[in-house]
């Protein structure tokens, strides 16, 4: 009987020593907290203003720990919330920034980084707060974080980590939008929350074979109509593959990131081939090209007022577009004789061009974003500076992917695709 006591003991012992190693080595794990008030779904109004928090959270002990490095994106729906530019509180050395995503989306950034061997941070700690103006109509949007991370100290990778959503509430209709990536366009639905959708018929698009429906921009999450309820304002995108006769222009590929921009505007009219099957879509955009998108967007009015330009012939392709477009006041002249209808358009002009062009239309054009994050911000003109704000907080014109603006360089065709394909979506 002693022996058998004293062999369960040493078992017992023996297990608990694994324990211990096991709980020795296992690593820390986080969680990203939002909260609005403490709470993790808020009923609102159009017009209030709310505060965000992002608390990170040590799920695995309660102890104090070392910080090399974190980030969170936390990510709002742009036709449901708008930033409170100067809101933002953060813990020290906390920095952020607000950017427009490739969807519907904004995401506010915030990141950590020590150079200096790490910082001890408490189990909870208070990371930062900005604040969001409720600017949607109906239905319902979620807050949540993005590519959460906590650093391990060699840099190898990061720690486990899991974030917490905050969801709110305008009405019980939630609407949902079809964007159809240059396909034939799709009506939207609305729905109470927590309905099914309706499958709507497939759209088409020249050269491609509709795949489906999809939560994500990549078209990498599918929409099940007969399962996913609508618990939220979405929107749906349409996945295609090439179906074997060939894109519209032989020098933009399926795969490019401007395809379905330069689909769209070609499907829509908007723009047209350099000619001998090809698009050009590093050329730049010369001032009459602009005028006469634009003229083309407004349905080809006719304008009344006479041409002073000396350097606009009449009977030019781009004649009639110039008149309008002068006597609206969307893109002036240089002076009351010159034009410069073949001068290259700047990414700021260009995004002057279509804030002149919104206001005409009377969009909402309120929108404001700090381009003081963008190391060339000191580079956009004076003139053009309030523009470029709107423009960027619209989603229209982003960053280069280096944190510059370049607010002063060509707008090549490409890049005029895609802003018109984004400015057509939020007009």
């Amino acid at each position: 009987m002693k022996k058998h006591l004293l062999r369960l003991a040493a078992a017992l012992l023996l297990t608990g020593l694994l324990s211990l190693g096991a709980a020795a080595e296992q690593e820390p794990a986080f969680s990203f907290d939002l909260s609005v008030d403490g709470k993790t779904e808020k009923t609102v109004a159009t017009g209030d203003i709310i505060t965000v928090t992002l608390t990170l959270r040590r799920r695995d002990s309660g102890e104090n720990y070392p910080v090399y490095a974190m980030q969170d994106e936390i990510c709002y729906d742009a036709d449901f919330f708008r930033l409170v530019l100067g809101s933002g509180l953060t813990a020290a050395n906390v920095v952020t920034r607000d950017v427009a995503l490739r969807d519907y989306h904004r995401a506010y950034y915030m990141n950590y980084l020590s150079l200096t061997g790490g910082r001890t941070w408490e189990a909870e700690t208070l990371v930062g707060s900005f604040q969001l103006e409720v600017i949607g109509t109906a239905g319902a949007a979620r807050i949540f974080s993005s590519n959460p991370q906590v650093a391990r100290q060699d840099g190898s990778g990061s720690y486990p980590a899991s974030g917490q959503d905050v969801t709110f509430l305008l009405s019980d209709r939630c609407t949902a939008l079809f964007e159809t990536g240059g396909g034939t366009a799709v009506p939207g639905q609305t729905v109470s929350r927590g309905g099914l959708l309706q499958r709507p018929a497939d759209p088409t698009r020249f050269g491609y074979a509709f795949s489906g429906w999809y939560r994500d921009v990549d078209c990498t999450e599918p929409w099940d109509f007969q399962r996913d309820k609508v618990d939220i304002n979405l929107h749906l995108y349409a996945g295609w593959k090439a179906d074997g006769s060939g894109p519209r222009y032989s020098d933009v590929a399926p795969g490019d990131w401007f395809a379905a921009d330069v689909e769209y505007v070609s499907s829509h009219g908007l723009m047209d081939g350099t000619g001998n099957g090809a698009f050009s879509p590093y050329a730049g955009t010369n001032r009459a090209m602009i005028v006469t998108i634009l003229w083309r967007l407004e349905g080809k009015p006719s304008a009344g007022s006479p041409l002073t330009f000396q350097d606009v012939p009449a009977g030019q392709w781009y004649t009639e577009a110039v008149r309008w477009a002068a006597e609206k006041g969307v893109v002036t002249g240089y002076s009351g004789d010159k034009f410069g209808p073949t001068d290259a358009v700047t990414r700021e002009q260009m995004a002057a061009i279509l804030f002149r062009y919104a206001r005409y239309k009377h969009y909402n054009v309120t929108a404001r974003a700090d381009l003081s994050a963008f190391t060339d911000c000191g580079k956009v003109s004076s003139w053009a500076a309030e523009a470029m704000s709107w423009a960027n907080a619209a989603g229209l014109i982003n960053g280069l992917g280096d944190g510059r603006l370049a607010p002063q360089g060509s707008a090549v065709r490409c890049q005029t695709a895609a802003m018109l394909h984004r400015f057509c979506k939020i007009s």
